[in-house]
């Protein structure tokens, strides 16, 4: 390794050191081949932030140690990328981040630039205080565990996990010190010899001095020495997630007996360590027996942590979290049995009570408590079915209640509602207020001075605040979002809200004016649990109960995950039904329960089917119907849940139906009754049950005419006018929809539409009495202008008579030729003026007179 070093050194020894971006300051801690290094980010002459860089070394002639069978691997570029890659996908408020690599102008050496964290470790503590309570053991044991969680699920393993590695710093636990080749790849697992310098020339002994194993760690890659993983140094195995869990195990260990379980004596690391326990060929000794005062339940997980078989430990982290958080409830004296129903709620969320079997959220909920710390409201934003209700109610909201944001308040008072056609009743109804002040502002400081009183916080759950842009008022919805966008922009010290949202509706509720923008700067982002997520959710889940997969169900599930896994509703379902069919005497759930229910992707709808085909024979064949009309009430145009009052239902259904049906569809858990009503038990519905997916699609176009004919109703009360009114075409289709009767039409549609008819056929009557006229009138002006054209005609016929006259070949006296000519053009001024009467009226007569005027001649 010793080129690699020169390579370091040469890096290391300029005026100034750097790195890219980066100045080096001093070292950190150093081991093996990559010490780390606090920096300074630079940009010209100005300095940014502060970081720590991780330096390693590229070398094509050098090798080090913590590969395959030789004892070694090859550091290479692509290694570090793949490392930094694995480092950017780990989002936790317990990890420290990631921020970005760098590299020399050689492209031999390699920096990851992380956040410098400065606080106190927890070896510095445990120096100082050597033994800690119970309870501040416990709160860093579920930091480093939800820490490791996160590792994890982007296939990292930290392989270090020890107190020098967990900071300290103003009230967060954060794990440091990502080395290198940390993947859980198999060929970039240590493996390392029995005959290696870490266990020492008197391995074979009783005990080992310490100095014959201390600083070896990171030379070798596998830890340090007192919290790596027996199996590594006795099997020559690789790391693997396992081995961060016994390193959890052992700092929990030395936390509360002042000493790690391979050593002898006390201190914060023994001045011998025993091989035995270190290679795995000996059982650590139980933690009661060096600490006889800590809570049994406490020590039984401990043990289990640093057990020499891995098949004994923890399958995962996430398991560790969740039940640590049990323990510290215990040790506060807050114990409770876990839920009678089992550890699946089908379609419906989790919910507080349900905690204790929570599992696969504990990055979501670390991050969402790290939020809070800065802001007053958290939205959670996933798509429908992403488990956003479950992560607030028994992850984020039992923490806040639990007092996780700090020493005041201790505890919070949680109160969940749903916006539903009303918010501001359902608000009210949530506070346990009969009415609320007319001024939003004026509610929030009632609520503060309450909170101030009594020293108890409260957090608002707004559970599907979708429902403000789909069938809440306009009056409500703007009290609603007052409250919530006050609480958003000037957090006060014990007041929050949490919000829950369907990613897809996301935009219509960031338009929804003051809310928009604090939703904007506080959304978390909700995923469905993948396939390798599930996975581990179910065996943790069933390991509470004491219950296990059957092998063939381990490969059944594997292979329907694979398809369904994003559904999550779905398989909620089918695992709560096969939870129902479990074999009780092995404790095992079984493929036979699964294939019962027609798999995943066919429970849900098997099992809704089955309700209908129930009732139908229960309750008759007017049954269908009547549920088909109550299930298609639960639901808007738009194709989201709606919340309905039993007044509301009332219209939809008679009562002697009505009854019998709604109380079999909640008892079928097809529908879930609160205090706002009724609604469907999960959007999943709308999406995997055929039958009510196709009554649905059947009815879009009507539904969705019955919805705008409502709007235009509220918008003509609102503004009465008679050009707001519908006529013609419109009306035409309004009205056909009513008398085919497929959905229901509300009173004030039914008003509305009544009143544009009655307009329509005023105008027609007024219609036919202006075509009346105007018929009448081209008729007189049709016959005026035939007699017109008749008098013309004759006068034409008289005037050339006496032109003929006039002009014949004999004589006359002058008088009477004057009375003729006069005659005549008395006789044509009459028919000029008919004619001009005519044109006034039609226009499309022409002109006349040019063809009188040919008649007539000059």
């Amino acid at each position: 390794m010793a080129r690699s070093s020169a390579v370091l050194a040469r890096l290391l020894n300029a005026d100034p050191p750097r790195l890219g971006p980066f100045r080096l300051l001093k070292a950190l801690g150093a081991g093996g081949f990559a010490p780390v290094y606090l920096a300074t980010e630079t940009y010209g002459t100005m300095d940014l932030r502060t970081v720590a860089v991780k330096l390693f070394a590229i070398d094509a002639d050098v090798d080090h140690p913590g590969s395959t069978g030789t004892g070694t691997f090859r550091l290479t570029r692509d290694r570090i990328l793949e490392e930094a890659r694995a480092l950017c996908r780990v989002e936790h408020p317990n990890v420290v981040r990631f921020l970005q690599i760098a590299e020399d102008e050689t492209h031999t050496v390699y920096g990851l630039a992380m956040e410098h964290v400065q606080g106190r470790s927890l070896a510095d503590r445990l120096d100082k205080e050597r033994v800690l309570p119970v309870e501040a053991a416990l709160d860093i044991g579920a930091a480093v565990a939800s820490a490791l969680a996160a590792v994890h699920a982007v296939g990292l393993v930290h392989r270090d996990v020890k107190p020098a590695n967990v900071i300290e710093a103003n009230g967060i636990v954060k794990l440091i010190d990502f080395g290198i080749a940390a993947t859980a790849r198999a060929d970039h697992a240590i493996r390392v010899q029995r005959s290696s310098p870490i266990l020492g020339p008197d391995v074979m002994g009783d005990t080992m001095p310490l100095a014959d194993v201390e600083g070896s760690t990171e030379a070798h890659g596998a830890g340090t020495p007192g919290y790596m993983d027996p199996v590594c140094l006795g099997s020559m195995a690789p790391a693997t997630e396992s081995s961060d869990l016994y390193g959890l195990g052992a700092t929990l260990f030395e936390c509360l007996t002042g000493r790690v379980p391979a050593s002898m004596g006390a201190g914060p690391i023994a001045s011998r360590l025993i091989p035995g326990i270190m290679l795995g060929t000996t059982p650590p000794p139980p933690l009661r027996t060096v600490a006889p005062n800590v809570p049994e339940d406490v020590a039984r997980l401990v043990d289990s942590l640093v057990s020499p078989r891995r098949e004994d430990r923890p399958r995962h982290a996430e398991w560790v979290a969740v039940e640590i958080a049990r323990l510290k409830r215990a040790v506060r004296g807050r114990t409770r049995e876990l839920p009678a129903d089992g550890p699946f709620r089908g379609l419906g969320p989790f919910e507080r009570e349900h905690r204790d079997v929570y599992f696969g959220r504990s990055a979501e909920i670390a991050t969402s408590l790290e939020l809070f710390r800065t802001r007053g409201l958290v939205a959670l934003v996933g798509p429908s079915g992403s488990g956003k209700s479950s992560l607030a109610r028994a992850g984020v909201l039992p923490a806040l209640a639990d007092g996780a944001l700090g020493p005041w308040p201790a505890t919070f008072r949680v109160v969940c509602f749903a916006p539903g056609s009303d918010p501001r009743r359902a608000l009210a109804a949530a506070l346990g207020r009969p009415a609320l002040p007319a001024d939003p502002d004026d509610l929030i400081n009632a609520l503060v001075a309450a909170i101030e009183g009594d020293g108890v916080g409260l957090v608002l759950c707004v559970d599907a605040l979708e429902e403000l842009v789909t069938v809440a008022d306009a009056a409500g919805r703007a009290y609603l979002a007052r409250v919530l966008a006050r609480i958003g922009h000037a957090p006060v010290p014990g007041l929050r809200a949490l919000v829950t949202a369907r990613r897809d509706l996301l935009d219509p509720l960031l338009a929804v004016a003051t809310l928009g923008p604090v939703i904007l700067r506080s959304t978390q982002l909700v995923a469905p649990l993948d396939k390798d997520a599930w996975g581990a959710v179910l065996e943790d889940a069933l390991a509470a109960y004491g219950y296990r997969l059957d092998d063939d169900l381990r490969d059944t599930l594997s292979g329907e995950l694979s398809s369904t896994a994003e559904a999550m509703p779905l398989v909620a379902f089918a695992l709560r039904e096969a939870w129902e069919r479990r074999d009780r005497t092995r404790k095992v759930l079984t493929r036979a329960a699964l294939a019962d229910l027609g798999g995943i992707a066919g429970a849900l709808a098997r099992h809704a089917d089955g309700v209908l085909a129930r009732l139908e024979e229960t309750e008759g064949e007017g049954s269908r119907a009547a549920a088909k009309a109550l299930l298609v009430a639960l639901t808007t145009p738009r194709g989201t849940r709606a919340r309905r009052s039993s007044g509301e239902l009332a219209r939809e259904v008679a009562r002697s139906e009505r009854d019998a049906v709604l109380a079999a569809l909640v008892g079928a858990r097809l529908v879930v009754e609160d205090s706002g009503g009724y609604t469907l038990a999960h959007e999943a519905l709308l999406t995997q049950w055929t039958t009510l997916r196709g009554w649905l699609d059947a009815l879009r176009d009507d539904r969705a005419l019955a919805a705008e004919i409502a709007v235009a109703a509220d918008s003509h009360d609102a503004t009465p006018g008679r050009d707001r009114l519908w006529r013609g075409l419109p009306l035409a289709t309004a009205r056909a929809l009513v008398a085919r009767k497929t959905v229901p039409i509300e009173a004030r549609s039914l008003t509305f539409l009544a009143a544009s008819h009655r307009a329509e056929l005023r105008a027609r009557v007024a219609l036919g009495t202006l075509v009346a006229s105007v018929v009448l009138g081209a008729l007189a002006v049709f016959v005026s202008y035939r007699r017109a054209e008749a008098q013309t005609e004759a006068e034409k016929q008289a005037a050339a008579a006496i032109v003929r006259d006039l002009t014949a070949p004999r004589a006359a006296p002058e008088i009477e030729r004057a009375r003729a000519i006069e005659a005549l053009r008395r006789s044509v001024t009459a028919c000029e003026k008919d004619l001009d009467r005519a044109r006034s009226v039609c226009p499309e007569l022409g002109d006349g007179g040019a063809r009188r005027d040919s008649a007539l001649g000059p």
